[in-house]
Parts: C-alpha cells; structure tokens; sequence
C-alpha cells in the first residue's frame, strides 16, 4: 500500500519474524514522481522571453498574483489572489512535452534497497530520506516512509524484547532430566531438562530474546513453558517397573494425597 502526503511517500513492507530480530536488507518498489529532465519552452509574465506562438501579457505581470481593489462606504479594500493564469507561479509553460504534460513530473517505478533494522516490530516506520517525490518547481525532494508489517512465527510469540515458546517433553526426561534442541530466533540452541521439572515450568534462555531497537547489544529473554507428556498406554514391563517404583516410594514412607485407584494403597 502507497500513501502521499505532499512530496512525502508511505510504503507498507512486510517482512518476516526472523528478519527483525536479525536486521535485513529489503528492496522496496513503488510509483515516485520523478523530475523530468527535459527543458520545456515558458513564456515569462512581464519579461522578454517569447515562443513561436507569440507573447502574450498576463493580468498579473510576473508577479504571479492579480490585485483587485474595491470601494466601499466604508473605504478602500484590495483583495489579492493567486492567478488564474499562472497559478501563481509567474510563468506558464507554452509547449509542453507529452511526458509530464508541463507539471515538471513523471511517474516512474523505482527500485529501493531498504535496511531493516533488528528489533523493528508491525507499524515501526523507517525514514528514507530524499527519495519521496520530487518537489514542486525544482523543489527538494520529499521523504519515503515504511510501514513494517512483521509476520508471526508458528512457534514463537514476542512480547516486547522477549521471545515465548513451548516445548514437549516426556514424563521420563522430567523425571530424569535431559538436554534437548529448541528453536530460538538465531537457530537451534541446547536447553538443559533439570530433573524433577514440573509440568507447567518456564526455563530461561539469557539473552536469546529480541534486540532492543536501536540498541541490538541489549536482548530479551527466550522463555520456554515445559508441557510434561503423559502416555496414554503402558507395556507390561513399563507397568511393572513403574509398580515397582510406586512401592520403593512407599517403603520410603513418602504418602499420596489421594488413596483412591490402582496405587492407594501402595501410596496410603
């Protein structure tokens, strides 16, 4: 989507939830108008210069504004106006050429390489400088403005600077611990199980989170949530030894809460 706003640009860009953690170059098209080149033939309100089709005088003289004086009972009173002729620029092009019909402008379509800051996030806007439309009457040219639109990750949430994730695991690397692969916004990083996590724990990645826009050497945190797997169906050995391990806690005198089902009264 394109915007103007006088000679300033707006441009929406949609990048990926990678590419705004890391930084990225991005190229950008769009519809500029551009300053034509080309020297058309003006006749000058007042002056000396002329065409093939003859000078002409104007109301406004090369001033670019007409006077008009009116009288009343109550004084004298001069309106002053833009004119018509001239719109108020003092000149008048005689022979425009077929591009730009003698506005000066040509739409053209340009190609832009666009550096996308680490940390940027949806509606964050980046200034291009100079490269908006051209100004009016040989004017500067105006400024182009993007709109970021970050896409989401189908594993990964942000919330500001820190990054949220879940990840499965089984009731024997609870138990047990373990060291596992996880996805993080550089790749693959290891995170450490401690045994005896509890379904529902969050483990912290330092610094694996969002760079600080406008500083990428401050970065969140990746906040992973343990999901604990439980198996719907056991073998007969597994049964066993977990039977065998449901007494060894017993002998231990360590007691259930709830005294009910198949281990109430190894655990009662």
């Amino acid at each position: 989507m394109i915007g103007h706003h006088g000679n300033r640009k707006e441009r929406c860009v949609r990048c990926t939830s990678g590419a705004n953690r890391k930084g990225s170059d991005w190229n950008a098209f769009g519809h500029l108008h551009n300053a034509v080149q080309r020297v058309h033939a003006i006749e000058v309100f007042g002056g000396d210069r002329h065409t093939q089709h003859g000078h002409r005088r104007f109301r406004c003289q090369h001033a670019g504004q007409v006077r008009r004086a009116t009288r009343t009972p109550f004084g004298s009173f001069t309106q002053v106006a833009p004119c018509p002729t001239c719109e108020g620029s003092g000149q008048v092009i005689a022979d425009p050429c077929n591009a730009c019909g003698g506005q000066g402008l040509q739409q053209v379509r340009k190609k832009l390489r666009i550096n996308i800051p680490a940390g940027v996030d949806t509606g964050t806007r980046l200034r291009v400088a100079n490269e908006g439309n051209a100004g009016q009457r040989g004017g500067p040219a105006g400024d182009l403005y993007v709109f970021l639109t970050v896409q989401s990750h189908p594993q990964l949430r942000r919330d500001g600077i820190n990054i949220h994730s879940e990840v499965v695991v089984n009731y024997l690397q609870a138990i047990l611990g373990d060291t596992i692969e996880v996805e993080t916004v550089d790749g693959s990083e290891q995170l450490e199980i401690p045994a005896g996590t509890q379904p529902g724990a969050v483990l912290t990645l330092t610094g694996k989170g969002v760079p600080k826009l406008g500083n990428p050497v401050a970065r969140g945190n990746h906040l992973i949530a343990i999901k604990v797997q439980l198996p719907t169906k056991v073998s007969r050995e597994e049964k066993e030894l977990l039977e065998q391990l449901a007494g060894h806690h017993t002998a231990k005198g360590q007691k259930h809460p709830h005294k009910s089902g198949l281990f109430g009264g190894l655990f009662g």
